[in-house]
């Protein structure tokens, strides 16, 4: 609550819930919030099949909260269970067709076997966002950037906004990026 506390009186107005009980914290001071779905990555199984039980429970618990604002569906997958993950997020706009969802995306700097694609990252970090917005169809695109290191510093930040920008236009749909600003 504290945390809800601050980011109101410091003028923000969304949070992250992963609750319930969150959600109607966030409402009380007069947040919407990002819910995250993140426990659907425990039920991906090694053939690369997502299999949530839970995922209807999860969704009607919060579908009419006043706060929910969009559901943070998936971190940073790699292109080999995109098609997966289209399928669930179609569950997921069937059981609620009024709040959209999104993944993060990978960044530049993750490597070729995270990406889930052969090759040199950069040669094939542009035909990753092209199979996720293929396949996906996302109606947010969001990724994440931590270019600051202890050791070195990340060039690439420019690349992935470009793609965001040229993906979200394509797609005629919004954009989020998390900007790292300091060091991890």
């Amino acid at each position: 609550e504290r945390a809800a506390k601050q980011l109101k009186e410091g003028g923000f107005n969304l949070a992250w819930a992963q609750s319930r009980e969150e959600l109607d914290v966030a409402a009380k001071y007069g947040l919407r919030a990002i819910y995250c779905m993140g426990a659907s990555v425990r039920y991906l199984k090694k053939d690369g099949v997502l299999e949530d039980p839970e995922l209807e429970s999860r969704i009607r618990a919060v579908k009419d909260h006043p706060a929910l604002y969009v559901y943070s569906h998936y971190d940073e997958p790699s292109a080999k269970i995109f098609k997966e993950l289209a399928r669930e997020k179609e569950r997921m706009r069937r059981l609620d067709p009024n709040h959209p969802t999104w993944c993060g995306l990978l960044p530049s700097y993750a490597n070729s076997e995270q990406l889930g694609l052969e090759g040199d990252v950069l040669s094939v970090y542009g035909e990753y966002w092209r199979r996720f917005c293929e396949t996906y169809r996302p109606e947010v695109i969001d990724f994440d950037y931590y270019p600051f290191c202890v050791d070195l510093d990340y060039p690439h930040y420019f690349l992935n906004l470009g793609l965001a920008r040229q993906h979200a236009t394509l797609l005629g749909v919004p954009f989020k990026n998390s900007l790292q600003a300091c060091t991890w």
